[in-house]
């Protein structure tokens, strides 16, 4: 091998190196915003809300929270039997009515999540 050929040997590999570099780089940064702390809870939150099951199930927990919460507020620890009855039959309904609902109710609260996470990610663009 000549000089002249030596060179262009050694040109080539250097322009292979930049372009594996640049490769590298590209998908590292890629890599880092997949692992990004908000990116993995905005990619969990979207692949257990397209779950059913996982909707109908968080659906019904959050249900029974509020109605066990409102119920003690309600109700109070010293309630009448009279009230309890009460309280008792309005859970009852909200039950039924999420129940009835909760295909309406799942969308409204996946819209509402949307939303907040849109403008967390707007906010996010501005304060860069």
């Amino acid at each position: 091998m000549n000089q002249r050929e030596l060179n262009e040997r050694i040109a080539m590999l250097e322009h292979k190196r930049d372009r594996q570099w640049e490769e590298l780089s590209t998908e590292f940064q890629v890599f880092y915003a997949s692992i990004n702390l908000g990116n993995l809870i905005k990619t969990t939150i979207t692949n257990t809300s397209q779950n059913p099951e996982f909707k109908s199930s968080i659906l019904n927990k959050l249900t029974d929270l509020l109605n066990s919460y409102l119920s003690k507020k309600v109700a109070g620890e010293n309630a009448s039997p009279t009230r309890k009855a009460v309280v008792a039959i309005g859970q009852y309904l909200i039950t039924d009515i999420v129940a009835k609902k909760s295909d309406s109710i799942i969308a409204l609260s996946e819209n509402v999540i949307r939303q907040f996470l849109s403008r967390k990610n707007k906010k996010g663009a501005e304060d860069k």
